[in-house]
């Protein structure tokens, strides 16, 4: 090799290795070469720490992917593959859905932004992408200051939540972290009576409301007339306690015979105000919240059938959370507190299927349990992952479940 071949080659090897010490980021440039839309966000506010160090491998395959960007996995498990200390399994009320659906690029930029934590937009303006401002006291004339500011995660958590509503605190201590439960302030607003330890949001709602103080805007007759005593007889709250459930059907006398009934929702711990609100509610009948939400706070089974992403096909009224539209919340002489028996309390909506070929009721018996066949024989009313919410494939899966012989 000559000596002017031997300077040649040196020089070429000096210059590729100052390029590489130089940029520090072998290959970067070849992909901001073609996506030009990637290098814009090279100086914005906040970087992901992989695209602010040059690692496109750490997330992006550059040869074949089965995902989409050439993403190296799916996008949850990707993201949980460095964030692993977020959780995911809180419960399907104390988990945020586009965390729990592993859609983090809802709410995230995968590579740069303008705003922290690399979100897509700022504040209010994120969450009421999806929450509608239509709901929840957001439109009223009074607004709670955080609300109207949009700072939601003052009182939230953006993830998940060991807590209802994905609250970042219990109710009885998260308001009491700005407005204190005790003092002349609070003993005057509320009728003289101390307010330590209270649900504050039983009276008050969180985000706004058309009355003063915030007061939710249906009131229980009592409460609106500052009859305490009606409830309270001998010692505030405990006194309410020691009545039991007395202190509410004495003037709701028809609930009383309600609870007369085989199949009762008295009992075994639950209690009137564990549904409903004595002082104020956003809700109709002075519920606590939506019913979806307050049945789900005893029957959490119920709550994971309604979130189960294998249950593609569900009933309308579970999607909707109107579990009263076929369960009777007091008490019924009905198997499942069903507002009639299983048969009626389905052909009352599905009314051609009245007349259904396939015998049920008493002259039909599920080999299986030995009960009359029903229509939840065959359907999951809480929904399925077969059309028309069948428990099974209906081409053959599901009838040779009793008709063993075919």
């Amino acid at each position: 090799m000559t000596r002017t071949c031997i300077i040649l080659l040196a020089f070429l090897l000096l210059g590729c290795g100052t390029a590489r010490a130089e940029g520090g980021r072998p290959g970067f440039e070849n992909c901001l070469t073609c996506h030009a839309e990637i290098k814009r966000l090279v100086g914005a506010k906040a970087g992901h720490s992989p695209f602010r160090e040059f690692r496109c491998g750490s997330c992006h395959t550059p040869h074949a992917s089965r995902e989409k960007g050439l993403l190296k996995d799916e996008v949850a498990d990707l993201c949980r593959d460095c964030h692993r200390d977020l959780k995911a399994d809180m419960g399907p009320d104390r988990t945020h859905r586009p965390f729990a659906e592993g859609r983090c690029l809802s709410c995230h930029s995968p590579h740069a932004a303008e705003n922290p934590k690399l979100l897509v937009k700022r504040g209010g303006d994120l969450c009421f992408g999806c929450h509608s401002k239509d709901q929840g006291g957001f439109a009223a004339s009074t607004q709670h200051r955080p609300a109207r500011e949009g700072r939601c995660l003052s009182c939230h958590r953006p993830h998940g939540s060991e807590h209802d509503a994905l609250a970042a605190k219990d109710r009885a201590e998260l308001c009491v972290s700005c407005h204190p439960a005790s003092g002349a302030g609070a003993a005057k607003g509320h009728q003289g009576m101390s307010v330590a330890g209270s649900d504050c949001m039983s009276c008050h709602s969180p985000h706004g409301s058309d009355r003063d103080g915030l007061v939710k805007k249906n009131l229980h007759p009592p409460f609106a007339k500052k009859s305490c005593s009606g409830c309270h007889q001998g010692g505030g709250r405990e006194g309410a306690r020691s009545r039991g459930a007395e202190a509410c059907l004495s003037c709701h006398q028809a609930v009383a015979q309600e609870f007369k009934a085989v199949n009762s929702h008295v009992g075994g711990g639950a209690y009137c105000v564990s549904c409903h609100s004595p002082h104020a509610s956003d809700q109709e009948h002075q519920m606590r919240a939506g019913q979806q939400r307050v049945c789900r706070g005893c029957h959490q089974d119920a709550g994971r059938d309604g979130q189960d992403a294998g249950k593609t096909v569900r009933h309308p009224l579970v999607a909707k959370g109107q579990c009263s539209g076929c369960h009777e919340p007091h008490g019924s002489n009905s198997r499942h507190m069903l507002a009639s028996d299983e048969i009626r309390a389905c052909t009352g909506c599905h009314k051609r299927h009245a007349a259904f070929t396939h015998p049920v009721g008493e002259r039909a018996q599920d080999p299986r349990s030995k009960r009359d066949v029903t229509c939840i024989t065959c359907h999951d009313p809480m929904g399925a992952g077969n059309e028309y919410a069948l428990r099974f494939d209906r081409r053959k899966t599901l009838c040779v479940q009793c008709h063993k012989g075919y």
